[in-house]
């Protein structure tokens, strides 16, 4: 058993052989149960994510930039705060603070359950009803990110950073979302411009930027919806030794804005969805997880756990003019909150 949280959702997992199906069912209603742990216990694993922190952030710049970023673009709003927090605030918590949002926020109507593996539908609906139907039901509550998002900065931030091997760069954004795009085109959209503009096909990011020129020594693009359904983007870089972080900069900038003039070639959307849909029945035939998997993204992005079929599908729809229509808000979009980090100067 195991859990992951992101700033929208908590997860949590079981995993073990059929015959103790009704065990893991259990541990699954355990979730939305009164929580019955001593004081003591709650403080020794407060101590546990403290020392998490020490050991994924503390020396980690990389987190840092993209912490620092999304606090300077969002502020105090739910967006803009880390999912770790800081050892200070994790140490504010008391175990009565931590029962209390238990209690108001895990509620079962709030909650999806994806179950895979050697069983039948009958039996899943057994054990449902046997341990999970009479669980109460409260009202709605109004969740916190539905709060008005502040102004977007006018200037960037710039950090000093120790143990950086070179200066990074984060373009972090959002971007509204092209009208003529339904939702669930719009995530399916997301998902293959990515691959496009990560890939070293022509309209990728990486022939021009690190194969051809040298300009960086590192990018990686990463496209999401927010809650609000408008478009989320990340561009993170590294400079080259012999390029100048600002110049590094306004090529990144220039690229994309030569891809929105342009256009993105067919022939790459083409390819690189024809290698996703590859990969992904490989997968589904060889890795039974992967079913789940594609149920988990598509409840978390749609609202609606999507099959393998549907999935597919999916990925089948979108058009390269669907792809130029997103990098056109993008790139038209307050592009972007820049965040610099420098290595810190200790002498």
């Amino acid at each position: 058993m195991n859990a992951w949280t992101s700033p929208y959702w908590t997860a949590y997992w079981n995993r073990g052989p059929a015959d103790v199906f009704e065990t893991l069912m259990g541990n699954a209603r355990a979730v939305f149960e009164p929580i019955e742990l001593s004081q003591k216990f709650m403080l020794t694993e407060r101590d546990i994510v403290e020392r998490e922190f020490e050991l994924r952030y503390r020396d980690n710049p990389t987190a840092v930039v993209y912490r620092e970023a999304y606090h300077h673009l969002y502020g105090t709003h739910g967006l803009g705060r880390s999912v770790m927090g800081t050892p200070e605030s994790i140490h504010q918590i008391e175990p009565a603070d931590a029962l209390a949002f238990h209690e108001a926020r895990y509620l079962a109507q709030d909650a999806y359950m994806l179950i895979f593996g050697p069983i039948t539908k009958e039996e899943v609906i057994a054990q449902i009803e046997n341990h999970l139907a009479d669980l109460p039901q409260l009202e709605p509550v109004e969740r916190g990110f539905l709060a008005p998002i502040p102004k977007q900065p006018e200037a960037s931030q710039s950090l000093y950073l120790p143990k950086l091997r070179r200066d990074e760069v984060l373009f972090v954004g959002q971007a509204a979302r092209p009208p003529e795009l339904s939702h669930r085109k719009l995530w399916f959209s997301l998902l293959l411009l990515e691959k496009v503009l990560n890939s070293a096909q022509p309209g990728g990011l990486a022939k021009p930027l690190y194969y051809d020129d040298f300009i960086v020594t590192d990018i990686n693009v990463r496209l999401f919806l927010l809650p609000s359904r408008d478009i989320g983007f990340e561009v993170f870089f590294r400079p080259e030794d012999d390029i100048s972080t600002p110049e590094s900069q306004e090529r990144v900038r220039k690229v994309l804005t030569d891809l929105v003039e342009s256009g993105l070639p067919a022939k790459s959307v083409e390819n690189l969805r024809s290698q996703t849909l590859e990969s992904a029945r490989r997968l589904g035939v060889s890795q039974a997880s992967y079913h789940a998997n594609i149920a988990q993204n598509s409840i978390l992005n749609l609202g609606e756990a999507l099959d393998m079929n549907g999935y597919l599908s999916g990925l089948d729809q979108p058009t390269a003019k669907d792809l130029n229509l997103v990098l056109k808000s993008i790139v038209e979009s307050p592009f972007a909150t820049t965040t610099v980090a420098h290595l810190e100067n200790t002498q």
